[in-house]
């Protein structure tokens, strides 16, 4: 269970059952806050985070989960390990986001049995960690990309 107004982490919620799901959606709900159910992917505490420019993905890392934590996001004490995405990766993440409809996004998959799953799409991604992890700089990606479609 995600809060849609959630970043970094925060507001990600991990439901065994049914049971716990009620009471929190009532919370949820009486707090006016907006949710996301999706199916728990059984992983090892990792996932993979692509940013997109464009049509292109220009850096990918493996998000490592810290000690004792399921979710992986940097700000919360994840550790990003360079990946090299394969083929099936880049298509699935290029296509996430341009279902969303942006054009700058860091997308989030988790591989199971070597099959990508989208579990987010970041329209407004962080990407602390990337520049340490891949030697990517992130920032002047956006502004080659943006100064690329303003020549247009």
């Amino acid at each position: 269970m995600k809060l849609l107004s959630g970043t970094q982490g925060i507001g990600v919620m991990l439901v065994r059952d049914v049971k716990e799901a009620g009471p929190i959606i009532d919370t949820l709900s009486e707090l006016d806050q907006m949710i996301c159910l999706q199916k728990y992917l059984p992983n090892p505490g990792e996932d993979i985070r692509a940013f997109i420019a464009g049509d292109e993905v220009v850096g990918a890392m493996k998000r490592r989960a810290a000690a004792h934590e399921w979710r992986s996001n940097i700000h919360i004490g994840g550790q990003g390990i360079a990946h090299t995405l394969s083929e099936s990766e880049v298509e699935t993440a290029i296509k996430a986001a341009q279902a969303v409809g942006v054009e700058i996004a860091g997308v989030d998959l988790i591989s199971v049995d070597n099959q990508p799953y989208v579990i987010e799409v970041n329209a407004s991604p962080g990407f602390r960690g990337l520049l340490n992890a891949t030697g990517v700089n992130a920032a002047e990606k956006i502004a080659e990309y943006a100064l690329t479609k303003a020549k247009k």
